[in-house]
């Protein structure tokens, strides 16, 4: 079993679950629990830069696939239907222009991208109200942010990463900053950009509205969570690098369940979510649900996170494990 908080926190995502979409009781992925930072509870198997470059890789191939796809593993395909803010566009088209580089002009891509951190850092653009829409303004100002950073740090060139070390700090308490605001945020102020109508709705159009404005409230706070695990976790191995060591800043949890990332409806999502525990669970404590749950009901983009903490030997076995069991 899990222990306290996860054993609790487990009874109430199984409440919730099969609560209708309607009620009015905290959400399964808003409960207070969910927000603890938590510690590892065991030494990371990744220590040496050997160990740790197939992580920077591994980030560096979903920035790829945001490029090429609207979307990775910790920006959701829906996260910005209605559209990205202006410094956002400016840092996409950034890496954009950097992965499609010339070795002809790196350096002049690599400048403007130093220019554009230096010019967004001070500009610091502000939050206002709260709800939603002021949720969603704090994770594009961490993810525009940590884009410019991720470029500068690992590129390669010393002054480059200087430019980027120098920022890293903002970057984590823009991050603090995030994780304050969404702990009190209880689904308030409805869809990001959709105001209710004032048409008489049907049974149809009450169930499709209340499911889709839940499906887009945990969109919005798991893009939150996988941010905060990415960039938490690039900040500690840049200076796990740099200075040998790294304080563990600790982490949020979660949701582990294989294909809820990969809905394509909001019904899909919620059946999936009702049918089977979601597994909202602790970002640096997988041993419990290693032993408790199958390789293949678990997503991968946690696997690939726990394989940093646990070593690709542990994960490999497990996964190896679950087929032999089931073959």
């Amino acid at each position: 079993m899990f222990p306290s908080p996860e054993s609790n926190l487990v009874e109430q995502a199984i409440i919730a679950a099969n609560e209708d979409i309607s009620s009015s009781q905290t959400p399964w992925f808003l409960q207070d629990e969910t927000w603890q930072m938590q510690h590892c509870d065991e030494r990371a198997a990744c220590v040496t830069y050997i160990e740790l470059e197939p992580l920077i890789r591994a980030v560096e191939r979903m920035l790829e696939d945001w490029i090429k796809d609207g979307c990775n593993s910790f920006i959701h395909r829906r996260l910005y239907r209605l559209g990205m803010p202006t410094y956002l566009q400016e840092a996409f088209t950034t890496l954009a222009t950097y992965i499609g580089r010339a070795p002809a002009v790196k350096d002049l891509i690599i400048q403007i991208a130093m220019d554009r951190l230096s010019t967004f850092v001070n500009q610091r653009p502000s939050i206002v109200g709260h709800g939603a829409k002021s949720l969603q303004a704090h994770l594009a100002r961490v993810q525009t942010l940590f884009i410019y950073e991720f470029i500068v740090l690992f590129d390669g060139s010393v002054g480059a990463r200087a430019s980027g070390q120098r920022q890293l700090p903002i970057l984590r308490q823009w991050v603090t900053l995030m994780q304050e605001a969404v702990r009190s945020y209880r689904g308030e102020n409805g869809l990001l950009g959709q105001g209710s109508s004032n048409v008489a709705e049907d049974e149809f159009d009450r169930e499709y509205n209340a499911s889709t404005e839940l499906w887009h409230q945990w969109i919005l706070t798991e893009s939150i969570r996988r941010t905060q695990v990415i960039v938490n976790t690039i900040c500690n191995i840049y200076e796990i690098m740099v200075l040998g060591s790294a304080e563990c800043t600790g982490g949020i949890m979660f949701t582990a369940r294989r294909g809820l990332w990969e809905a394509e409806s909001a019904f899909q999502w919620l059946e999936m979510s009702r049918c089977k525990l979601p597994l909202i669970v602790p970002s640096l404590r997988p041993s419990s649900l290693m032993s408790q749950y199958n390789a293949d009901e678990v997503d991968d983009f946690v696997k690939l996170y726990w394989t940093f903490l646990v070593g690709n030997d542990r994960v490999q076995c497990w996964i190896h494990r679950d087929k032999v069991n089931t073959s």
